[in-house]
């Protein structure tokens, strides 16, 4: 029998078992993203700026969350049913959150979530993306989740071009008809 027949089964197990290492400074620390996907799974349903005015040009429409695929994701959707509709899904990776964010620009920026000792904030910082060839590009590179009271969620993702952050895309939200 040949050698490679253990070594291939044996290398392809270690790879789909294998996560991208963490970008930021603060590892991520095994067994927060079960409770973290918990918190996002509670935004199930529509949210509407706090202000009745999105602030990002959605005129009042916020995101819609979804608990998808028997519960192992969370899928948010912004602009739903524009041109610019993006779509980010919440998922763990073993102990770790991470998403995957859709966006406009055609890229899909993978976040994996700090593991933070509260329950009020989850931060997502880059980890890689699809169809981006260098971070000089723009693309979105890192998100906060705050949830500062019941039914409210503020959010910040920081858009990042030429290396570097450039903006920051922020709302507070609260949940429709709560």
């Amino acid at each position: 029998m040949p050698r490679f027949t253990f070594a291939l089964p044996l290398a392809l197990a270690i790879a789909c078992n294998s996560t991208p290492p963490v970008s930021s400074d603060e590892e991520a620390s095994p067994g927060r993203g079960p409770e973290q996907l918990a918190i996002l799974k509670s935004l199930e349903g529509k949210w509407v700026s706090a202000d009745g005015s999105e602030g990002d040009g959605s005129e009042g429409e916020g995101p819609r969350y979804e608990i998808i695929a028997n519960g192992s994701a969370v899928m948010e959707t912004v602009f739903e049913g524009q041109p610019h509709e993006m779509v980010t899904l919440f998922t763990l990776a073993g102990d770790d959150l991470v998403l995957t964010h859709f966006c406009a620009l055609g890229n899909q920026p993978y976040m994996r979530a700090r593991s933070s000792a509260g329950t009020d904030e989850i931060v997502f910082d880059y980890v890689s993306a699809g169809d981006l060839s260098s971070l000089d590009e723009m693309h979105m590179h890192d998100a906060r989740y705050s949830f500062p009271g019941p039914d409210q969620l503020e959010t910040a993702w920081t858009l990042w071009a030429g290396g570097a952050p450039q903006d920051v895309h922020s709302s507070s939200l609260v949940r429709a008809n709560p």
